[in-house]
């Protein structure tokens, strides 16, 4: 009886399953079968040059009480993600907001302007410049310059800058494709529905955005959560070395790096990939809640 109501289902909506398919295709074996595979592989002990061997939960005690770098760089990574994905978003939002109200030629200079940083792929490169410890290092000579230091400063070695200067530069490049998501959104406002909130006592432009314009906006809300998100979680931070003195801003994916293509314990390697997964996936669920309280 089921296989007969899933071969005229099927039959029913042939057309839209066609249509579909490619996507679930790429879905499954780009999505699917690597999540399993991560989750499968790090309950082995695996080197690529031998078959794996099941070990069990040893991959994940070991991480979890006897890896101390890999309890410090999942701290880093939940503080970085908490930090990043909230911010960005709304960093994201108020740009978008800002630019809603000019006209056609000036808020397509000022998306511009502020999507710019994301296509520059040597960014990495130039805030190094910056930040060089060195007097020629453009910061340093510039407080040296005006007497604020008097020596110059190894601000991406030095534990007292580099959390600072890794959130400044992380977020200096978040208003990515969430950005634009958010820009369109605005342009495609319903008008009315703020001419019928000011009949029902919507005075200030933030009650408008929080009981009209985010309402609105969830689907771009949860795009720009989702990039954000991940980003957050799947951060490096490269520019203060690998690792980073003290390890004080070393994150999982930079220490994953280091099981998988230095050490070839790729069971172990694929154990970062599990935890990382768990981690965005439950950042996505409360993001989800919270989405559901706005406008309320």
């Amino acid at each position: 009886m089921s296989s007969n109501k899933f071969i005229s289902g099927f039959k029913k909506h042939r057309v839209s399953i066609l249509f579909s398919a490619p996507f679930l295709i790429l879905f499954f074996v780009f999505m699917v079968i690597p999540v399993a595979a991560a989750l499968v592989l790090s309950l082995t002990q695996y080197d690529m040059y031998q078959a794996p061997k099941w070990v069990g939960l040893d991959n994940y005690l070991f991480l979890f009480l006897k890896d101390e770098i890999f309890i410090k760089c999942l701290k880093n990574s939940l503080v970085f993600g908490i930090v990043y994905a909230p911010a960005s978003i709304v960093i994201c939002l108020i740009g978008a907001w800002f630019i809603s109200d000019f006209g056609p030629k000036t808020r397509a200079i000022l998306t511009f302007i502020f999507y710019a940083p994301t296509l520059t792929g040597g960014m990495a490169a130039i805030w190094q410049l910056i930040f060089s410890g060195d007097s020629y290092g453009f910061l340093n000579s510039i407080l040296l310059k005006i007497n604020v230091i008097s020596s110059p400063q190894q601000w991406l070695t030095n534990p007292k800058y580099m959390w600072t200067i890794w959130i400044i530069v992380s977020l200096w490049g978040c208003m990515g494709t969430g950005f634009l998501s958010f820009v369109a959104a605005f342009r495609g406002r319903d008008v009315s529905l703020y001419e019928a909130g000011a009949m029902d006592g919507i005075r200030s432009r933030l009650q408008e955005l929080w009981y009209i314009t985010l309402p609105i906006m969830k689907p771009q809300l949860m795009f720009t959560a989702l990039t954000s998100i991940s980003a957050g979680f799947t951060a490096s931070s490269v520019m203060f070395g690998n690792p980073s003195t003290n390890y004080t801003v070393h994150t999982l994916v930079m220490h994953m790096t280091d099981y998988s293509g230095t050490r070839l314990e790729l069971g172990v390697a694929s154990c970062f990939s599990v935890v990382m997964f768990v981690l965005m996936y439950g950042s996505n669920e409360l993001f989800k809640k919270f989405l559901g309280k706005v406008g309320q």
